[in-house]
């Protein structure tokens, strides 16, 4: 195995930068990023467009305090704005023309749009039910509360048990749907309690109410190609919404995605559509909601609907969260007999394409791993923030500090069938922070850049060894339900997902 640990891209030349920084910040606009020492608003580092300068577009900055901040800066070169900054002579000498030194020149660094390099680090707090870790970058702009957390266990045409933990919010009976196990393709619904539990113990935690046993789902449909797996679900009008894709498509042709069941409280016997094709294919058929009011007219649809490269074949799909609109009165009038097509609004996406990914290359192992994404991302779930100008997306990240590697062995002695980081705790979920106004003034969906990113370690996540699998937001009471894989294991037998569920207002 090869040993990776806390990569520099100017390692080669035995070069590491180091600065005194007791808290980071990592901050961008349109033409620069910024490492900004909070404690006495110092710029420590700026990174200035050089495309072409390839070498330079794999960084990675270590502070004094051991804090490694790694990300791909697609095409930025190294410049340094502070005294504070110590390279060596002999370094700086050696990468003049990567590196230049200015000792005595200091920029005011912009603060609004930060990354805290809190929220990067290898070993950072853990989260618990009593004290939750919420990432600096969310708390930046957020109130954040951990509600607690519900068992998830119900039986019928599935279990819980491997659940693929995709997740919907139904109003009308305060409850959520979730998918059962991986291979059944069945949908439960599980009441939400008046009290989360905080319990720290898995075996305190009640089980939820259930409303619904499991219903298989993607058998239910009049034509369409044979789909096997389950990405998204919305609840509107007493309606269900399913988006599906085949696991492993191969070729990436499937187009048939959606199906509509109209009566979400009795879903063994309620009468179903499906399937229609949502345009987009796999870059589109995921996670589904409903955008504010306030942004209807700006985007042109009432809903949106959004994916990322979460299973195989990953070519498919986009390299980073999407963002396509639609409109629900289109799909609840459709007629499978008239057209099968639902019309989309390419709003934001990341072809595996040059110039058009989230981070150029971002879908091959490396030796650096960029924060913004890489080969084992996935964003499984994204929402409108009420009352602000955010879309928030959460998943999972992993490789950032040993990189990730194909079929290799891990350093616990585990042979990898794909891709997987070289340290196998090297993994984590994730948040990534849109601004709704950037995503409306792009001409180029591709071009859109999240302003913010970083862990958020979760209570019961072990560290990111169970990832979230599967979210959903309740827009009238602020509250964001978690699905957390195998959370709830209780034994050999019994590896249930657990729901946590916070509460995010808006400052």
């Amino acid at each position: 195995m090869i040993d990776m640990p806390e990569i520099s891209y100017f390692e080669e030349q035995a070069n590491e930068y180091k600065a005194p920084v007791t808290e980071g910040i990592l901050s961008a606009n349109s033409n620069s990023l910024y490492v900004n020492d909070i404690s006495s608003n110092d710029v420590v580092m700026t990174l200035i467009p050089n495309p072409t300068d390839d070498k330079a577009k794999k960084i990675a900055l270590r502070t004094s305090t051991d804090t490694t901040v790694t990300f791909d800066a697609a095409g930025y070169q190294v410049k340094t704005s502070n005294v504070a900054v110590d390279v060596g002579s002999s370094a700086a000498q050696k990468n003049t023309q990567s590196a230049s030194i200015n000792r005595n020149k200091k920029q005011n660094a912009p603060s609004e749009n930060p990354v805290y390099i809190s929220d990067l680090r290898k070993n950072g707090e853990p989260s618990t039910p009593l004290k939750p870790n919420i990432p600096k970058g969310i708390q930046h702009y957020f109130d954040v509360r951990y509600l607690g957390a519900m068992r998830v266990i119900a039986q019928g045409d599935s279990n819980s048990n491997w659940a693929g933990g995709r997740l919907a919010y139904n109003p009308t009976n305060n409850s959520l749907f979730m998918v059962g196990h991986n291979h059944h393709d069945a949908i439960a619904e599980f009441k939400v309690p008046d009290k989360l539990s905080l319990a720290t113990n898995i075996l305190d935690i009640p089980k939820a109410e259930v409303l619904q046993n499991y219903v298989t789902i993607l058998d239910k449909k009049q034509e369409g190609a044979e789909t096997d797996t389950i990405n998204g679900m919305l609840y509107a009008d007493n309606k269900l919404l399913v988006s599906s894709e085949i696991y492993y498509d191969a070729p990436g042709e499937n187009k048939d995605n959606l199906q509509i069941f109209d009566n979400a409280h009795d879903l063994a016997n309620s009468q179903y559509r499906g399937f229609f094709q949502l345009q987009g294919k796999a870059l589109a058929a995921g996670y589904m909601g409903q955008i504010p009011e306030r942004f209807q007219q700006k985007f042109g649809t009432t809903h949106f609907t959004g994916w990322s490269s979460v299973n195989a074949i990953t070519s498919r799909s986009s390299q980073g969260p999407s963002l396509f609109g639609f409109d629900l009165q289109n799909v609840i009038n459709a007629d499978l007999k008239k057209n099968r097509m639902i019309r989309t609004t390419p709003n934001m996406y990341y072809e595996l394409s040059s110039g058009k990914e989230l981070v150029e290359g971002g879908a091959k192992e490396d030796i650096i791993i960029s924060p913004l994404w890489g080969p084992l991302s996935s964003a499984v779930y994204g929402f409108f923030v009420p009352n602000s100008d955010f879309f928030m997306v959460v998943g999972s990240h992993a490789g950032l500090h040993s990189s990730i590697g194909y079929k290799i062995v891990q350093n616990d002695g585990n042979l990898c069938g794909g891709y997987c980081p070289y340290d196998v705790e090297d993994q984590y979920n994730y948040f990534w922070l849109y601004r709704v106004s950037d995503i409306l003034k792009s001409r180029r969906p591709w071009k859109v850049k999240p302003l913010g990113f970083g862990k958020w370690r979760h209570p019961f996540d072990k560290e990111g060894e169970y990832p979230v699998v599967g979210a959903a937001f309740d827009d009238n009471n602020n509250r964001l339900f978690i699905a957390l894989e195998f959370a709830a294991k209780n034994g050999e037998l019994d590896f249930s997902p657990l729901v946590i569920a916070y509460e995010i207002t808006s400052r």
